[in-house]
């Protein structure tokens, strides 16, 4: 997932919730223009833990996943 692809996934999943820039920013500790720049596809140096905050307080996490560079293919988390 590329930045871009990235900040749309954080700003339609935001609006699912029903949850305004302003929450989401303040519930996950960053600024509103952050959380802005975020969901333009400029990821800046926002730090990996802020980042990890924001997907799970959208309902998501991250897994490590072993990556062949070489298949593109859908990979599932182990639990």
């Amino acid at each position: 997932m590329d930045p871009q692809e990235l900040g749309e996934f954080i700003r339609r999943r935001r609006k699912e919730l029903g949850m305004t820039q302003e929450e989401l920013a303040r519930k996950v500790g960053i600024s509103r223009q952050v959380l802005i720049n975020l969901e333009k596809g400029k990821i800046g140096s926002i730090r990996f833990i802020k980042l990890w905050g924001l997907l799970r307080e959208l309902g998501y996490d991250f897994c490590v996943i072993k990556w062949n560079p070489f298949k593109r293919q859908e990979l599932e988390c182990e639990e």
